[in-house]
């Protein structure tokens, strides 16, 4: 099976200024840029909207306003960032659709050429799934003292949330016995790396705090 792509919700977005504008009924006649025409002309006629006049632009919808060029756009929205940074918020309302991603594959070329294609196809569906799957966690990353990796995974694998998928990975830590280059290499610490859920990663970093773990990094 074809794994769906991250959707991402379509939204009509305003500047706060101007919503106080529409709301109060100051504007007669409201600018809109969007790549997507069809779409908005559908939604401002089922709204009852007759004041509109459409703009097409390709690509940095969120810089129209800030530039004059339109009063509100129609556009993708993932995160919400692009939003903030350019002072812009969803109209309430205003959300007309979710969109999603898929891989769609020509039957034809599949069976003339299985050979060229089908490899290509089965890299392309590992590697999204593999993304879909990753992005849903994070790697945690700790030292922590021990005196074997046995001993640092039991005390991990006491704690519910350092677990990790299949348990924590245990290495150790080198460094140099003395200052000079000559000096023979020794570990005190273990390095462990725990693979947690997105939603959980704050009370994995206090419970590697509570087993005396010093996080080193997230990502």
């Amino acid at each position: 099976a074809v794994p769906s792509l991250p959707a991402s919700s379509q939204s009509l977005v305003i500047q706060p200024l101007l919503q106080k504008a529409v709301n109060s009924h100051l504007l007669a006649c409201v600018t809109l840029c969007a790549g997507y025409h069809s779409i908005a002309k559908r939604f401002f006629d089922q709204a009852g909207f007759e004041h509109v006049a459409l703009l097409t632009a390709d690509g940095a919808l969120e810089a129209a306003p800030a530039m004059g060029c339109a009063d509100i756009i129609l556009d993708l929205v993932s995160t919400g960032v692009t939003l903030k940074e350019n002072n812009l918020r969803e109209i309430e309302g205003g959300h007309i659709l979710d969109s999603q991603g898929v891989l769609v594959a020509n039957r034809r070329s599949l069976l003339e050429r299985p050979g060229q294609l089908l490899p290509v196809l089965h890299e392309l569906l590992e590697r999204l799934d593999a993304h879909l799957k990753a992005e849903q966690y994070y790697s945690v990353i700790a030292n922590m003292r021990g005196e074997s990796p046995e001993a640092v995974a039991t005390l991990l694998m006491q704690q519910e949330g350092l677990r990790g998928l299949q348990g924590p990975t245990i290495s150790p830590v080198y460094s140099l016995d003395g200052s000079n280059s000559g000096a023979a290499a020794k570990h005190g610490f273990y390095a462990c790396v725990i693979c947690v859920a997105k939603k959980n990663l704050y009370s994995s970093v206090k419970a590697l705090q509570k087993v005396r773990g010093w996080p080193g990094s997230c990502a």
